[in-house]
């Protein structure tokens, strides 16, 4: 049964989704020398979901399918956006777990992919004049429930989805209907000359970091990519669990302070901050909690006291950087999430571990 209604296919477009169709087997067998011709040597991979599920990745790089034991068999293979060289695949494992890739194709050669786990997907092609927030019509594909997509009676609801739960918090400019990558590169973070830079995936700057030349360096400015103040940062000198206050634009003045973040607890071994809105006073319980580690590239953003996910960072892989050790990172904050809100968290995160690692070494 087809799952979603797709344009007519030209001859490059089926060919597309036949060396996917082609791929999967191949993986499923074993065939290295398939695969290798189907997948390019550089091929650029983002994983969103649980660091125990990167199952394609090690199928890609060459470990057997025996030691494997996730079993890809997609339940739909689709061409979306034709002529973009696009094409997407979904299944299930059981009942529980939930998988979508996203291939892109060139010369019929994958050159990336984008692996979800337990995730809901909607694609959306903005090249079809979507007017205002009516994105309905512009949508050209969504996950398919497991018991629609077998013909039968929904019995279970969807994966949760976060989006929605942050909203503007900063500013509504800074939240999107879909998800949005942060594109952080390694060599260019040292905060400490104000060279922090986050882009998106085509390299386009969305915020920089700047401090202050003069005065106590206990300040951060996060600016747009026109230079304009968003965010600043200051942390509180005096304060038993490294507490952060965030403000609007350029100002310090109370009246604009939209959230304070502070450590969990005094002693932790991964990092684990609360996030307090202005309005919540008495901080009884967080509006949202980052937990993660800086130097082993994890962090996650949960809302609330909940498991619903609404940022995560992940490495950013590609096969030669697997053997070249390119260190390049990305945070991928859900749709209708305030996306300059979670790159403050992103630098706080940096500026406590960086005191975390200039405590240990002075200790």
């Amino acid at each position: 049964m087809e799952a979603h209604n797709v344009e007519p296919l030209t001859t490059p477009e089926m060919k597309n989704r036949g060396n996917i169709e082609l791929l999967y087997r191949a993986l499923q067998q074993g065939d290295a020398s398939t695969v290798a011709k189907l997948v390019a040597s550089d091929v650029e991979w983002w994983f969103h979901g649980p660091h125990n599920c990167q199952h394609m990745m090690r199928l890609l790089t060459g470990e057997p399918p025996s030691q494997v034991s996730f079993k890809f068999e997609p339940s739909s293979v689709q061409v979306v956006v034709p002529g973009h060289g696009c094409v997407i695949a979904e299944g299930w494992e059981g009942s529980q777990v939930y998988w979508v890739h996203v291939w892109k194709l060139k010369d019929g050669v994958v050159t990336e992919l984008r692996e979800y786990f337990n995730t809901w997907i909607t694609v959306t092609d903005y090249s079809r004049g979507a007017i205002g927030w009516d994105m309905g019509r512009c949508t050209v594909w969504e996950s398919v429930p497991r018991d629609l997509a077998r013909g039968t009676a929904p019995s279970a609801p969807p994966p949760p989805q976060a989006g929605g739960i942050a909203g503007g918090i900063v500013d509504q400019r800074f939240c999107a209907p879909y998800p949005v990558d942060l594109a952080i590169v390694r060599k260019m973070m040292k905060l400490t000359d104000g060279n922090f830079v986050i882009t998106d995936v085509n390299g386009n700057l969305m915020f920089k970091v700047k401090e202050p030349v003069f005065g106590l360096h206990d300040k951060r400015i996060l600016l747009d990519g026109s230079g304009s103040p968003v965010l600043t940062l200051r942390e509180k000198m005096v304060s038993l669990h490294d507490r952060w206050q965030v403000f609007r634009g350029g100002s310090t003045e109370q009246r604009d302070l939209l959230y304070t973040v502070k450590r969990s607890s005094m002693l932790q071994f991964k990092t684990k901050l609360d996030v307090f809105l202005s309005h919540n006073k008495e901080e009884k319980r967080c509006d949202f909690r980052v937990k993660g580690s800086w130097l082993e590239r994890s962090c996650v953003v949960y809302a609330g006291e909940s498991d619903a996910i609404v940022a995560q960072m992940h490495k950013k892989h590609t096969v030669q950087s697997m053997f070249l050790g390119k260190d390049n990172f990305s945070v991928t904050v859900y749709p209708n999430v305030d996306y300059a809100f979670i790159a403050s968290l992103v630098v706080i995160l940096d500026d406590v571990n960086r005191e975390d690692r200039a405590a240990a070494g002075s200790s």
